[in-house]
């Protein structure tokens, strides 16, 4: 399916870019770090603790704004957000709590990549969360229910049971194919299904040269390829195939050694005309995109999110189709077991989830300092789009947040994200199924390893030795005893 388009609707940008960046919210400079404890700010005498990622800010006149805002809507509560260690989550979680007593909403935080740790779900699973079902059946409970499609609701399923609020960015991941019009037309690319073996006879029409690429294509990370081979990615460096058949070992998995095959004789005949970016460093991209701003390309190939403006060519996209939503996203909100304030604390996650307001000062920072209007069009006071991707990705607020100038809205965002999820997404024959790592978390530990010391293992010379040498690698580190235990788990014989 080929599609023309101006922009993509940005429902995954702020996920993707946060987890590769690190960088702080630079959206205004009164959001600064050294403001994010704010346990002077006291408007109700019930303060409400939410414990969020330290890449989330908030300045204290914000804070100030946004609980003076509830006091104005009738609520007798405020809140007040707690940073912890990105890096720590979980243990700073507990520390904080010996210390000061139970949160009353905490986000899960991101997984980090390479743990054997999934933050929801440990949390779930040691009976920290409180389990949201009555909730959702209330009157408020059934506003911030109605803002989501049943398929996202069940990505944060435990043994049936909703204990977090789905995060609008993660779980459904678009990949497209932007193709350079001046190469390329759709017929010649009728009938094109997102394999890359398929750009080969396209790739061998035009001539290398010098400030030319023919593909730009960065994967990152190996587990990168198992969406384009249509897997799921989230499950401990094992590709789970979307025809049903559970877990496999990518490098004896043949849709993935074929990516991987084409993928190294691109690059090799010249076809990607750039150094392989430093997983040490950080994935410096400067050299690719600077041949997107000049339009010297034939194809970019991105997850996500496409910025166009910053492509000098006319392009045709295609999108990968259907896209599929996975189990437990990172920085879900729920509430502890041991909060002594649970209905206030569920009336807020409704609130920020579908109070336009309350959101986007806790987004977009102060009103009238921070960030203003303009027809419902959130900019910064000189009339610029806001830089708000950590905000926006910490507290997965996106259905209730104002949009900017640079999306395109087709009824509200809220709407529009619920139908993207409806018409889009498919559910995963694995959605609502977690697989215990209990037991396997040294072979996991080890087979990420081994993905780190091979993720440029597409530039090296024989392709098929270095696939069989990493499989040899896997296979001792136990990979077998981690893809017979996930079917198991998961009912797969």
């Amino acid at each position: 399916m080929i599609n023309i388009k101006k922009r993509i609707l940005p429902l995954m940008i702020a996920a993707i870019a946060v987890l590769f960046t690190g960088c702080n919210n630079g959206s205004s400079s009164s959001q600064d770090s050294s403001s994010r404890d704010l346990t002077d700010v006291k408007i109700s005498e019930k303060v409400l603790t939410w414990a969020v990622p330290d890449t989330y800010s908030i300045s204290k006149n914000a804070l100030i704004q946004f609980n003076k805002t509830l006091m104005s809507k009738g609520y007798d509560f405020a809140v007040k957000f707690v940073p912890l260690d990105s890096d720590n989550y979980l243990q700073d979680l507990d520390e904080y709590e010996v210390k000061n007593g139970s949160f009353d909403i905490v986000n899960s935080g991101s997984n980090i990549y390479g743990s054997p740790v999934n933050n929801a779900y440990q949390l779930i699973q040691n009976g920290y969360f409180f389990p949201l079902d009555d909730y959702l059946s209330t009157e408020s409970g059934k506003k911030i229910f109605e803002m989501f499609d049943q398929k996202q609701w069940d990505s944060v399923k435990v043994d049936g049971r909703v204990y977090t609020i789905p995060y609008a960015g993660v779980g459904a991941r678009e990949f497209n194919f932007v193709f350079n019009k001046k190469y390329v037309s759709e017929k010649d690319l009728a009938g094109f299904n997102g394999n890359i073996a398929d750009l080969k006879p396209l790739l061998e029409k035009i001539p290398t040269s010098d400030g030319f690429s023919h593909i730009i294509m960065s994967l990152g990370f190996l587990e990168n390829i198992y969406p384009y081979i249509d897997c799921d990615s989230q499950y401990y460096g094992l590709a789970l195939s979307h025809d049903g058949k559970g877990a496999h070992n990518p490098f004896e998995y043949a849709p993935f050694r074929e990516f991987l095959s084409s993928y190294h004789d691109y690059y090799k005949k010249g076809y990607m005309n750039y150094e392989v970016p430093s997983y040490a460093e950080g994935m410096d991209y400067k050299v690719q995109q600077d041949f997107l701003n000049s339009g010297n390309f034939f194809v970019y190939v991105e997850g996500n999110y496409v910025d166009y403006e910053a492509i000098g060519a006319e392009t045709i996209t295609y999108q990968i189709e259907p896209l599929y939503i996975q189990s437990r996203p990172s920085v879900t909100a729920g509430i502890p077991q041991n909060s002594e304030h649970k209905d206030e604390a569920f009336q807020l996650l409704s609130l920020v989830h579908t109070d336009n307001q309350l959101a986007n000062i806790l987004v977009y920072g102060e009103e009238g300092v921070d960030f203003k209007l303009e027809n419902g069009i959130a900019q910064t006071m000189d009339g610029g789009i806001p830089d708000i991707r950590l905000n926006d990705y910490c507290l997965g607020l996106y259905g209730s947040v104002s949009p900017t100038a640079n999306e395109t809205i087709i009824v509200d965002r809220a709407t529009d994200r619920k139908n993207y999820f409806k018409d889009k997404v498919k559910a995963s024959p694995y959605l609502g199924k977690n697989f215990d790592p209990t037991g396997y978390e040294d072979i996991i530990t080890a087979i990420y390893k081994i993905y780190e010391e091979n993720y440029d293992i597409w530039t090296r010379d024989d392709i098929e030795a270095e696939m069989d040498r990493v499989n040899q690698e896997l296979k001792a580190a136990g990979i077998d005893k981690l893809v017979d235990a996930m079917n198991e788990q998961f009912g797969i014989k």
